[in-house]
């Protein structure tokens, strides 16, 4: 059986990407290395994410139970710079999570990271960025998929673009994106699938440092090993003749900014077709029948620097998620939230950050205990907060302490949960 357990914190002050990093004090010629580690201690009230005080999965209940937990996070960076071309750089992150008294729940988590990007003399723009995580953590995956208990899979993730710019009045780009996921055991089959988009778009530069963008992906979504289900008291084998096979179009538009100025990031908007390969998960029952989606969605991120010492940061994205290759389900992902940095006593920074996120399900699940709920398709509001100060020991030596509050509300309750969290850490990059 798979362990339970609560989901460690997630710090806005936490090591940043390695890759990313713009920390680096050994330096050779343009080849900058850049060793980080970091350890903190959180006092979790809920590490089951449970919403009763006695453990009762028959009736959708886990149990409220508190615990300490450590976090050994080590990492090495490395960069080497093309002048003022772009860079190439590499990183690994590591996440040990070690329970105070509930040890069996142990996991670790295991990244690791390649960033290229270089503008060319002539105009050629190249850019490719991949990272590969080992994990074996409780953070389920971008479907949702077991969140709060730990399992092994691993999962690769690529987003490269080539493309001509002609000084500060257009770019033409292509995309080619890349996602894979893959289980260890074979309960979790369904999870297991490979993403392939590719992209064409077109960029206008309407004021400076900004550009107008339209962009135009197609994709297709392959669920690669065969699985088992049981519906109605049968089981059903799950391959590509009934699976969740799809294919989809998305059109998008909005502004990006370059770096350097007050403004960074990205607004974006659009529209997205979702047709799957398959009529049906099991062809014995209408109920099981695929319906082909249309919806709008959003990736939107911005940043903007109000003063050298304060920073906002705002998000936005609607996406669509598939339950897996042995269901006919899908939810709606939306989420809005607000991020903002402070420096305030010379080394003292604060930093706080308010989320909230909506799941529409299209389907209703008849075996939720929640007899209230079996004749709704399940929704989720999703809260979360973040508050936390640091104290710069030095200029690669930081200390701080954190605070976390989340909160989940559903129409079948045995989802719901609250979860207080509280963290000290030391953070070092060199």
């Amino acid at each position: 059986m798979k362990k339970i357990i609560g989901i460690g914190i997630i710090s806005m002050m936490l090591i940043s990407s390695i890759a990313m990093a713009q920390e680096g004090r050994i330096q050779v010629g343009n080849v900058r290395v850049i060793p980080a580690f970091g350890i903190s201690a959180t006092y979790d009230d809920n590490i089951f994410l449970g919403n009763d005080q006695k453990n009762d999965p028959a009736n959708g209940k886990k149990a409220i139970e508190f615990d300490t937990i450590t976090h050994v996070k080590p990492g090495l960076g490395f960069e080497f710079s093309f002048a003022e071309r772009g860079a190439l750089k590499a990183g690994y992150e590591g996440d040990w999570a070690f329970y105070s008294d509930k040890t069996k729940n142990n996991w670790k988590n295991q990244k690791y990271l390649v960033d290229f990007n270089y503008n060319a003399p002539g105009g050629l723009i190249a850019a490719l960025n991949n990272t590969y995580t080992h994990g074996e953590d409780p953070l389920g995956s971008r479907e949702q998929y077991n969140v709060g208990r730990v399992t092994k899979r691993w999962v690769d993730e690529l987003k490269g673009k080539v493309g001509y710019q002609g000084g500060d009045v257009f770019r033409v780009l292509t995309y080619y994106n890349f996602y894979k996921q893959k289980y260890k055991l074979t309960e979790d089959n369904g999870q297991n699938y490979t993403n392939n988009e590719f992209g064409l778009g077109g960029e206008m530069g309407v004021l400076p440092k900004t550009w107008a963008f339209l962009r135009y992906f197609y994709g297709f979504q392959t669920f690669t090993d065969a699985t088992t289900v049981n519906r109605n008291n049968k089981t059903i084998t799950v391959d590509n003749n009934n699976n969740a096979d799809n294919k989809y179009h998305r059109i998008s538009t909005g502004l990006n900014w370059d770096s350097g100025g007050k403004l960074g990031g990205e607004v974006s908007f659009g529209y997205q077709m979702l047709k799957y390969n398959n009529e049906y998960l099991d062809k014995t029952d209408v109920k099981t029948k695929y319906e082909d989606k249309n919806t709008w969605v959003a990736a939107t991120s911005v940043n903007y620097s109000a003063t050298e010492t304060t920073n906002l940061t705002f998000n936005l994205s609607r996406a669509l998620r598939l339950s897996g290759s042995d269901s006919n389900d899908y939810f709606s992902d939306t989420m809005i939230g607000a991020n903002i940095s402070q420096q305030l006593l010379g080394k003292v920074s604060l930093a706080s950050g308010l989320s909230y996120s909506r799941n529409d399900y299209r389907l209703n699940n008849p075996n939720s205990p929640t007899i209230a709920a079996r004749n709704e398709a399940r929704s989720d509001d999703n809260y979360n907060f973040n508050l936390g100060v640091d104290y710069n020991i030095q200029p690669w030596l930081k200390t701080g302490i954190a605070y976390s509050y989340k909160q989940k509300n559903s129409n079948y309750t045995e989802n719901e949960y609250k979860d207080n969290q509280i963290q000290l850490l030391v953070n070092a990059m060199y």
